[in-house]
């Protein structure tokens, strides 16, 4: 990207404050956020946030998002009484302008089908974030192969599908013009950014 992506602009913020704006809106219990213990900048900016939002230092570097995603998990079980009735949303750091409405409509899904282990927004034809794990799918994650992702134990469940209008996708970025697209398309943030690095 050339510079840390959660750090850029997004309508005035760092995307990270937008995108943790949008998770304090919704009803939910925490917003946790795994950081690098080195990574000072966006620590600084994650100190602002609300007393909702809890922060969990990596001492070390995670290698992939399942070992960040343990230890974001092992953080929860450690403060709150967990039971295997409870569910955790799961989703990037960089997911800007997704719905609170999305987060809602999973959540009152619980109240109706019961015994999901996991649950996946679609939109349209597209399985998109943030993913709802069960807590006892949240304890088999620490348990996959190295070399096996969160998606591969989402596919083998398989998932409850909750389906949202195809305009209401949201995804990621991972390079300048992805991130270029994305302030076209919402009309935020600054498409100016250094790439030089």
């Amino acid at each position: 990207m050339g510079q840390h992506k959660l750090l850029m602009e997004w309508r005035g913020r760092t995307v990270i404050e937008a995108v943790l704006d949008t998770w304090c809106e919704c009803p939910l219990a925490e917003v946790v956020v795994v950081v690098r213990q080195d990574d000072l900048a966006l620590q600084k900016v994650l100190s602002r946030a609300g007393g909702r939002v809890h922060v969990v230092l990596a001492q070390s570097p995670p290698r992939d998002m399942k070992a960040s995603l343990v230890l974001g998990f092992e953080s929860i079980e450690s403060r709150h009484a967990i039971t295997d009735c409870d569910y955790c949303f799961v989703a990037p750091a960089d997911l800007v302008e997704f719905k609170c409405d999305v987060i809602e409509r999973m959540v009152r899904e619980t109240e109706h089908v019961s015994g999901v282990p996991v649950m996946v927004p679609m939109f349209g034809s597209k399985a998109g974030h943030p993913i709802l794990l069960s807590w006892p799918v949240v304890r088999q994650v620490a348990t996959l192969d190295e070399d096996a992702g969160l998606d591969q134990l989402v596919k083998r469940l398989p998932p409850h599908a909750v389906h949202f209008s195809p305009a209401d996708y949201r995804k990621d970025f991972d390079t300048p013009s992805e991130y270029a697209a994305m302030v076209v398309r919402f009309g935020a943030g600054s498409s100016e950014i250094d790439t030089s690095s």
